[in-house]
């Protein structure tokens, strides 16, 4: 007997993910014809297939064998995330078109193939609920680890910053056309479009893939900074939005500690074990103050950290526009705020060299290594021209390899731990220049210790620009 019940609901959770019957057979790694049997109700996949099927789906086992009528009365934890991915696909579309770009299309399905079996588009929405609280004050927060390198992420309103390549996109007409030889979009010229509107540019080209080493960890665990005085508000609109618009039927569960730095900070966990403390509802959580002190470890959850910056240089009424922060004065005034060494911040003229001034500040070298001296030695005509970031080595390898993207992860891996350097893993010299990598590049890669991260980069790039130029106007 055909079980058609079983078949229509995996059409459903297919339809719902936005995937053919052959996207899914290759994502669960099985033929188009088993997928279409199984939708037939000619055939059943067996446990294992399965298991894998509600990993692809977003969907706990369970809810794969549901009906729907039987789904619609749980509130369904899996259909919920597929709702907020397609609220992201829709967004997608509203900004880009009918047609958008091949490149943005790869770009969703790519993290999405990577994050939709984790939690990671639940922290979106609820970062870009506590942003939202953030502008309604009038400001920034700042966001720490490679959220801000997800394109999903930017969808959701979770970060400001785009991470696509250096573009032009006419909000109008929906065009977008990548720069490729620029270094970051807001740097590019302002022109205007065919239709008589002004291109909008952006895009800050931060590369998923460099953040695939370690994909939960580093998109399951967002840490924000934010002003002080909001705190309550923000976790009150996430709390609200994890129990009535994302129907969580997970427990929470919320920490709050002292910490080095000024203020303090609390974070939120989703799903922790059973026998640990957890809130089931909204009236249940204290007000976060210094007496809501909850210090157990929640190691593996997926989780939200809030700082409470206790200065208030985070408040700005008005967030400028673009042409107002990169005017050269407040390029100057930017440049101050840096604490990098002054020969980094000698002809600062770009938001491009804003940031790979914040990355040279933050880079840890061998002991006697010199960086500028390094970079004129090689022919480079300033230390910009070299990859200061994690997200900066991944292009130049992948540039260099045609696509390797196997390499291209084993080196930079090396790199971002300082293995090259500390002698715990050989730097094949002979293979990286057989790649194509720059001649200087081995020497380069075994000095590094420590690089930070172009997301972090940019965000403070950004609001050493806000502060300067709301210096300049007081």
């Amino acid at each position: 007997m055909r079980d058609y019940a079983f078949g229509d609901r995996l059409t459903a959770l297919r339809q719902e993910c936005g995937y053919s019957q052959f996207q899914l057979a290759c994502l669960v790694g099985v033929s188009d014809k088993a997928v279409s049997k199984w939708e037939t109700g000619v055939a059943k996949p067996r446990m294992k297939t399965c298991q894998r099927l509600a990993t692809v789906l977003g969907v706990d086992i369970d809810e794969l064998f549901c009906t729907d009528e039987h789904n619609s009365s749980l509130g369904g934890h899996g259909m919920n995330k597929n709702k907020l991915w397609a609220a992201a696909e829709e967004r997608l579309y509203s900004l880009y078109g009918n047609e958008p770009d091949f490149y943005l299309i790869n770009r969703f399905k790519t993290e999405k193939s990577f994050l939709q079996d984790t939690d990671a588009i639940v922290l979106f929405a609820a970062i870009a609920r506590v942003r939202r609280v953030a502008n309604e004050h009038g400001t920034l927060i700042n966001i720490r680890g490679p959220l801000n390198g997800s394109f999903t992420a930017w969808l959701m309103r979770a970060t400001v910053f785009n991470p696509l390549p250096a573009h032009t996109y006419c909000p109008k007409c929906k065009k977008i056309s990548f720069h490729l030889d620029a270094q970051d979009g807001l740097d590019l010229s302002k022109e205007l479009c065919e239709c008589g509107c002004w291109l909008t540019r952006d895009g800050h080209n931060l590369p998923f893939e460099a953040y695939l080493d370690k994909v939960k960890s580093n998109f399951c665990s967002v840490d924000c900074v934010v002003s002080s005085g909001i705190v309550s508000e923000a976790w009150r609109e996430v709390l609200v939005f994890l129990q009535n618009d994302y129907s969580c039927d997970r427990f929470i569960y919320l920490q709050t500690e002292e910490t080095g730095f000024p203020g303090q900070f609390s974070r939120l966990y989703l799903n922790p074990k059973k026998n640990d403390i957890f809130y089931e509802c909204i009236d249940e959580v204290p007000e976060i103050s210094n007496n809501a002190m909850m210090t157990r470890s929640k190691s593996g959850c997926s989780s939200i950290l809030l700082l409470d910056n206790k200065s208030d240089d985070m408040r700005f009424p008005v967030i400028p526009s673009l042409d107002a922060l990169l005017a050269p004065s407040v390029l100057q005034l930017a440049m101050q705020k840096n604490c990098a060494p002054q020969y980094f911040l000698d002809n600062i003229s770009s938001f491009h060299d804003l940031v790979q001034a914040e990355a040279a500040s933050h880079a840890s070298f061998k002991d006697g290594w010199d960086l500028i001296q390094f970079a004129a030695d090689n022919g480079l005509s300033r230390y910009t021209n070299l990859p200061l970031t994690r997200e900066e080595v991944w292009l130049t390898i992948i540039k260099a390899s045609r696509e390797n993207t196997g390499i291209a992860s084993d080196i930079l891996h090396n790199i971002k731990l300082g293995n090259y350097a500390r002698g715990k893993a050989t730097c094949d010299t002979e293979l990286m220049i057989r790649m194509g990598l720059p001649h200087w590049f081995p020497e380069y890669a075994s000095s590094i210790l420590y690089l930070f991260p172009k997301s972090h980069c940019v965000d403070f790039a950004y609001r050493n620009l806000v502060e300067a130029l709301h210096d300049e106007s007081n």
